[in-house]
């Protein structure tokens, strides 16, 4: 039987492009070693794209899903068998008098096998889709945990180099008590600043520890395995409008392609119900042996038809077919009204991490800077105090790391609305540095 349009090209889609992705993304034995060193989201989107078992999984339910077709529409195994007829009580078989060799197969009524065929295409198509699904979930995983790094790396360096500042006013506390210049108060408040920046050490260390843990396992690799730092991200502009992401995701989204394919779906089984009350066929061919009369062989033919007297049946298979199909079409409407709302709630946190990145990158950090060089100015000066130090100090820190999470939080809710979408917004999201 020829091979469907569709089962034809979805097989040429393993053959082709599986080769090509193993060329594009690299060999496992260059994973770790990618991993070890500054890696980019590229590479480790490539490296979970090669490994990651919920994609494996759904590329092999999709190639299951290819090989239904030439089963639903192929037809029914054919019978064989033997009769006799007239059996002597002493059971000796060979003075039967009749014995007839017969075939016998089943012709459903035409286009039902083809009908069968088109729904198992739709089911293949939705099989894909749920693998670009599976294909994006992962990737908008990968994206979060990159920039959570980015973010732990960041906040590390940031504390880090505030603890050495807070160390050295610790001192500096210390040596100007001992002269009488600071109090007491002001030496236990920079020795409890500098305790607080230890334990956020630590916190954000394991918090890493953690977070390299899931990445890993979404790379298939051990928990434990080493990992280096992710490249830095620049802030680029959202300059995306809501109508244009409405528009995208009912062009993209998976969901919505997957329910518009059960549609169709559901369509042909309308098709195939009304079709049940079309007769099925059935020829058999049978070859007679007969002993002890003039006519010793012959052929016959019975021909057989599968009358759908039943029409409260089959009137109910059609009801359900076509009730199933109404279903399908409102989860579909459900979906989209969901989707558009999903995607309003995480436009305005976009935007509003946009403007928090502004704020503070523009305004709030320099002018704490600023208030923290003129605390350190003053206090040399002794026209300032030790606690006036340690709070403009605190407040340059606090800026400095909710810059950092206002940042993370524009690329990982930019990564929630591509997962939304279905596809990605290359031209607005960021730009990597060494």
């Amino acid at each position: 039987m020829r091979k469907h349009p569709v089962v034809f090209v979805a097989s040429l889609c393993f053959l082709l492009l599986h080769p090509f992705l193993k060329t594009s993304f690299g060999e496992e034995a260059d994973a770790k070693l990618l991993l070890k060193n500054r890696f980019t989201l590229q590479g480790l989107i490539a490296i979970g794209f090669e490994r990651n078992p919920k994609l494996k999984s759904e590329k092999v339910r999709w190639r299951a899903t290819i090989e239904r077709f030439p089963q639903v529409t192929a037809f029914e195994d054919p019978e064989i068998g033997i009769d006799t007829w007239n059996i002597p009580t002493d059971f000796a078989l060979d003075e039967t008098r009749n014995t007839i060799y017969w075939i016998s197969q089943k012709f459903p009524f035409p286009g039902k096998l083809e009908i069968k065929g088109e729904i198992v295409s739709k089911e293949i198509k939705k099989a894909k889709f749920q693998y670009e699904r599976a294909t994006r979930d992962v990737i908008a995983d990968l994206k979060e945990s990159y920039f959570e790094l980015c973010y732990l790396d960041q906040s590390i360096k940031i504390v880090q180099q505030n603890k050495a500042l807070a160390a050295k006013l610790a001192q500096i506390s210390a040596t100007e008590h001992s002269k009488n210049v600071t109090t007491l108060n002001d030496v236990l408040k920079a020795q409890a600043q500098l305790g607080q920046l230890d334990n956020d050490l630590v916190l954000l260390r394991e918090l890493r520890i953690a977070q390299i843990a899931h990445i890993n396992s979404l790379l298939d690799f051990p928990p434990s395995q080493a990992m280096g730092s992710p490249r830095n991200l620049v802030f680029l502009p959202f300059h995306w409008e809501l109508n244009q992401l409405y528009e995208m995701a009912r062009q993209h989204q998976q969901e919505l392609k997957i329910h518009g394919i059960e549609i169709e779906k559901f369509e042909k089984g309308v098709e195939l119900a009304e079709k049940e009350y079309s007769p099925d066929f059935r020829l058999t061919m049978k070859w007679f042996e007969n002993n002890g009369i003039q006519q010793n062989q012959g052929l016959g033919v019975l021909f057989g038809v599968k009358v759908p007297i039943w029409f409260e049946k089959n009137n109910a298979r059609v009801q359900q077919a076509k009730n199933n199909l109404k279903a399908v079409k409102f989860e579909k409407k459900n979906r989209e009204n969901e989707t558009f709302s999903r995607i309003n709630q995480v436009y305005f946190k976009i935007k509003n991490s946009e403007r928090l990145v502004k704020l503070y990158k523009e305004s709030l950090i320099p002018q704490s800077l600023k208030s923290l060089e003129i605390a350190e100015s003053w206090y040399r000066d002794r026209k300032g105090t030790y606690s006036s130090l340690l709070e403009a100090r605190s407040v340059w820190l606090n800026f400095s790391l909710a810059y950092q999470r206002a940042l993370t939080d524009y690329f990982q809710n930019q990564s929630q609305l591509e997962k939304l979408l279905g596809v990605g917004l290359k031209s607005s999201i960021r730009k990597e540095t060494k």
